[in-house]
């Protein structure tokens, strides 16, 4: 157990930077010092010695604080990028006598993961076999599947001159959605042929979108009866349905140029918007993508959302 508690300290390697007030506090000790060279005083030698015990002491409590611990991180079901995602830190102290001090957690660095800086998620005391929760914020920067490799445990501990992190591995995938965007284009489709159930207590109630043959079985409060009698034939209103109708959302293609790229994030975001407002009012969404095409209702938000945050921009021909 002593070796296999060696390999993983040596393994998870420490890292140590002054803090602000470290330097500072390095800045008075690198002067005392000089004045006691100079001076011969042995007060300003005892009080070096002193501030170069501090150092030595700050080393050891905050090694004893960061040992042993677990860390488990749980982001929200749905993040957007660009918006803070709200989830959760847990935190474990497995030892049966030393408490952690002072212990703040973060992302660490991965190359697979673009997320703007967030300040650490601190814990004040987590007291021996304790386990504590606190609220965490992440926020990425890019829409897809980005792939957390570790967590940054620090301290600062006890003193507060310096400051020592490692990175704990805690592999997690996160799907990341387009940033929402108002304004985007929904166009209504036409209702459904006859035969077909009814979405609400009478349909094609919604835009109007035309005329057109009157079908056999359709619902006759659908006649235009001033055109039929005109024409010698039964002649309807085609409509959009008011309720859980059909709405048509397009990902543009921008053309091929410098900034097709932020204009095609641009397009997909717009289109996220109109998609959640469609599904907001109950309707089913036809999602027209550059390769493909999607039809989901409500109960589909999920595939619909993915397919949104891994689309591709079609290469140029």
């Amino acid at each position: 157990r002593l070796a296999a508690r060696l390999r993983q300290i040596l393994g998870s390697r420490r890292r140590v930077r002054p803090t602000g007030e470290g330097w500072v506090f390095l800045g008075a000790a690198l002067a005392v010092a000089l004045a006691a060279l100079n001076t011969g005083n042995n007060l300003l030698y005892l009080v070096f010695a002193t501030m170069l015990s501090m150092i030595v002491l700050s080393g050891v409590l905050s090694e004893l604080s960061v040992q042993q611990v677990a860390v488990h991180r749980s982001i929200g079901e749905r993040v957007y990028a660009g918006t803070a995602a709200r989830g959760t830190w847990t935190l474990h102290n497995p030892r049966r006598f030393l408490a952690n001090l002072a212990l703040g957690l973060s992302e660490g660095a991965s190359r697979d993961a673009r997320l703007a800086p967030e300040p650490p998620t601190w814990f004040t005391v987590l007291r021996a076999g304790a386990t504590a929760r606190r609220d965490g914020t992440w926020r990425f920067e890019r829409r897809g599947i980005h792939r957390l490799a570790a967590v940054r445990v620090s301290t600062t501990w006890p003193f507060g001159i310096f400051e020592k992190w490692y990175e704990l591995p805690a592999p997690m995938e996160v799907l990341v959605h387009p940033r929402p965007l108002p304004g985007g284009l929904a166009r209504p489709l036409p209702t459904s042929m006859a035969g077909e159930a009814l979405p609400g207590p009478r349909r094609g109630g919604g835009e109007l979108l035309g005329l057109r043959v009157h079908r056999q079985g359709e619902d006759p409060r659908l006649i235009h009866w001033r055109t039929s009698a005109r024409l010698g034939r039964r002649i309807a209103v085609d409509r959009a349905e008011e309720r859980g109708g059909r709405m048509l959302v397009s990902v543009g293609v921008p053309p091929a140029d410098a900034a097709a790229g932020e204009a095609f994030e641009r397009s997909v975001s717009l289109a996220t918007g109109a998609v959640l407002r469609c599904l907001s009012e109950g309707r089913r969404v036809v999602l027209e993508l550059p390769a493909s095409r999607l039809e989901g209702s409500p109960e589909d938000a999920d595939a619909l959302l993915r397919a949104l945050a891994l689309v591709e921009l079609p290469a140029a021909p």
